[in-house]
This record gives structure tokens, C-alpha cells and sequence, in this order.
């Protein structure tokens, strides 16, 4: 993972008009549009919506960040009066967790409990897929070379 220090106040809801700014994630995940090298995935409430989303800010040294003016992933958008964390993303009518990396592999899962596995350590191989039987509702989190998966009935 990425280690960082506090050193100054990352975003603020009044550098885009909404209030609340909260942080959720940062990645490092480069955007050549953007020319950023990373990522932060946050929750914030939409003052003109008047709803609670998820959005996006990108950074080149993860010092300063660019905030733009329009959710990742308004609450509007799915349907729903709020969203507070980078999860759920619609993709193909499907939820999403935001993928885990742990090792060299990539875990991305699916809401309704799908699991999709990629090995990403020389560029990105499918692995398969693995249903879990049961709703997922949160991100995995790799610890001491495992793998947590929180499900509906813990």
C-alpha cells in the first residue's frame, strides 16, 4: 500500500461548492488526461443535488489535489438519495466494491457476491471468477497474506 504522512488538509468541500468533504481512499492509479499519478475517492454532500455522492479528486504528488466540479458517481445518477463511500460503482447495471490489490493480484467484487481475480504482475490476466453465495458489502482487505471478504451475514 501507499504510506503517508499528514502534512496539510488534502481537499475541501468549498473548493467545489458542496460541504463535508470526507476522505475515503487515495490510490495510486495514473490518468494521462489529467496527467495525475493519483487518486482520491471520496464521499461528499452535493449542495445543488441535495444529496450525498461520491467524488474524485487527482493528484501528480499526492500533496495537491485537483477537485473536480462534478461527482464520480452522483447518488441522483443510481437512484439513490445518498452514497457515502466509493462504493457502490455501476458498471453494466452491476455494483461493484472499489478493487483490492493485494500481492500481484487484482479482487474486484460484484454486489450480488461475484468475485472476479486477476493476476496483474506482468500486465492483467483474467483468472476466473468465484461466487460467494451471498451479498457482498464491503471491500475486501488483504491481511497477513489473506484475504477478508465481509458478506451480508458476517
Amino acid at each position: 500500500g501507499i504510506k503517508f504522512s499528514h502534512a496539510c488538509v488534502s481537499i475541501k468541500a468549498a473548493n467545489i461548492g458542496t460541504r463535508n468533504a470526507t476522505y475515503s481512499r487515495i490510490y495510486k492509479y495514473p490518468i494521462k488526461l489529467y496527467d495525475s499519478q493519483y487518486i482520491m475517492v471520496y464521499s461528499d454532500f452535493d449542495k445543488a443535488e441535495g444529496t450525498r455522492s461520491v467524488w474524485l479528486a487527482h493528484s501528480k504528488n499526492a500533496r495537491i489535489w485537483t477537485q473536480p466540479k462534478t461527482p464520480l458517481v452522483g447518488a441522483v445518477m443510481r437512484g439513490a438519495n445518498d452514497l457515502y463511500g466509493p462504493s457502490p460503482l455501476l458498471w453494466k447495471e452491476r455494483n461493484y466494491q472499489p478493487p483490492t490489490v493485494a500481492g500481484n493480484f487484482l479482487y474486484a467484487l460484484r454486489e450480488d457476491g461475484l468475485i472476479l481475480i486477476a493476476d496483474i504482475s506482468k500486465g492483467f490476466k483474467f483468472l476466473g471468477k468465484n461466487d460467494m453465495g451471498e451479498r457482498v458489502i464491503a471491500s475486501p482487505v488483504p491481511i497477513n497474506g489473506k484475504i477478508l471478504i465481509r458478506g451480508k451475514r458476517i
